[in-house]
């Protein structure tokens, strides 16, 4: 796990077939219908998708099951930016 939010968890994951690494995120459907929050997850969905940018990491797959709706973006070593924001409080140029 490399880490947890409101709605679900973020997994470190890997494809047996190609061998690479992806952070999968696992929500809940239970949560994000209770608390009214499928506008927003939509709104992320649509944005991660369309995202093209080499700073921000992109949308490769998503999938849902009975219970969750999975988003699957590459991995990419060093941790959350709002982790670090908050450590760190102001980010030099």
């Amino acid at each position: 796990m490399l880490g947890k939010g409101a709605f679900g968890k973020v997994f470190l994951v890997q494809n047996s077939k190609t061998g690479l690494y992806y952070a999968m995120k696992a929500i809940r459907k239970d949560v994000v219908l209770e608390q009214d929050f499928f506008d927003s997850l939509k709104l992320e969905k649509d944005i991660l998708y369309s995202v093209d940018h080499p700073f921000i990491v992109s949308m490769d797959y998503v999938y849902q099951n009975d219970f969750r709706i999975y988003f699957l973006m590459k991995f990419i070593k060093g941790g959350e930016l709002y982790r670090h924001l908050s450590k760190m409080r102001r980010f030099s140029e």
